[in-house]
């Protein structure tokens, strides 16, 4: 262990002062018998690491010039994702690292900010695209406007289905299954409002309409829904 550094006068380099044990004592076992204080009290360090050997090569690892040291570790069986990030987020901002010392978290919190970030653009090109074909087809903004909330409506049930049944909201699978549910809610609402306007041209009185569109497109909605849940089923296993 480092302690300091002493630079005799008219020296040129320092030499290091380091705290180390007697020579009897430099063995792994004596490794494992060092203790650490915690809440509990001095606790041995094999009570929680387990070590392994394996061939290594020194190297000091940097980024932007900054030598850098990179703590790997696994989430638990059934634990969530997001929850041991806000954990070990709020500890390490609580511990005292000194000065010149910075951290973030990378590996799946990264990719999964990446992918988050990929998916909101893709979804918001999405919602463009069909938004300026649905103007087209009906050339009136209320119908496109109508088509369009059953998107809303959609994710808000999303998230209401996660927190019933307690699962989290996943970047990837989540993400590009709200994308997908939205393709398959516009396409029905547009069957639907197509043949509302049609009816509301012949003229129909608006409940009339209402109620014959229900009539005429009820089962291939539906069909077109299940036929597309039933599809998407397998990924759920």
């Amino acid at each position: 262990l480092k302690l300091s550094e002493y630079r005799p006068a008219g020296a040129d380099d320092a030499v290091d002062i380091r705290l180390r044990l007697p020579e009897d004592r430099r063995t792994l076992s004596t490794l494992d018998e060092l203790r650490v204080q915690t809440s509990q009290g001095s606790v041995p360090i094999s009570n929680f690491v387990v070590r392994k050997p394996e061939p290594t090569v020194g190297i000091l690892n940097r980024i932007d010039g900054a030598r850098t040291v990179v703590v790997q570790a696994n989430v638990s069986a059934g634990a969530q994702v997001a929850a041991v990030q806000q954990e070990v987020t709020k500890a390490v901002s609580e511990m005292d690292l000194g000065s010149g010392i910075r951290w973030k978290l990378a590996g799946s919190n990264e990719d999964s900010a990446e992918a988050g970030a990929f998916l909101s653009k893709a979804f918001g090109a999405a919602i463009f695209l069909i938004f300026l074909v649905l103007l087209m087809q009906f050339n009136k903004f209320t119908s496109v406007w109508l088509v369009l909330s059953c998107v809303v409506m959609a994710t808000v049930g999303v998230f209401l289905g996660l927190l019933l049944t307690g699962e989290a909201f996943g970047i990837v699978m989540s993400g590009i299954g709200v994308i997908a549910l939205a393709g398959v809610v516009v396409n029905n609402n547009i069957v639907l409002i197509d043949t509302y306007d049609r009816l509301r041209e012949e003229g129909w009185d608006k409940m009339d309409a209402v109620l014959q569109t229900c009539r005429e497109r009820a089962r291939p909605v539906v069909l077109t829904a299940v036929s597309a849940i039933l599809g998407v089923l397998p990924i759920a296993f």
